[in-house]
């Protein structure tokens, strides 16, 4: 979801290419077509995020590891916790 959503503001932006940057090494060797999308939950995100894509120019996903971005993680875990503790029921871009 959260590449759909940048994808999204990056449209909205009328932005004709970017450089992505993610940590999660699996989404970005999916989208880079090197692994295969085998869960049917992720697999409508993936087709969306890949039809988004070709809105662009040009536009690259770069894997960065989660220790050179810290405070992303941070963020990615205490959204986590608010998920399985219940406190956090909608998932989506704002």
């Amino acid at each position: 979801m959260g590449l759909i959503c940048l994808l999204t503001k990056l449209r909205a932006l009328e932005l004709e290419s970017a450089i992505i940057f993610g940590d999660s090494q699996l989404v970005v060797k999916q989208i880079k077509g090197l692994y295969r999308v085998r869960s049917p939950r992720v697999s409508p995100l993936f087709e969306m995020a890949k039809r988004l894509m070709k809105e662009f120019r040009e536009i690259k996903v770069e894997w960065v590891p989660r220790e050179l971005n810290r405070e992303a993680d941070q963020l990615s875990r205490i959204a986590y916790e608010e998920v399985v503790s219940g406190r956090l029921k909608r998932i989506g871009c704002n």
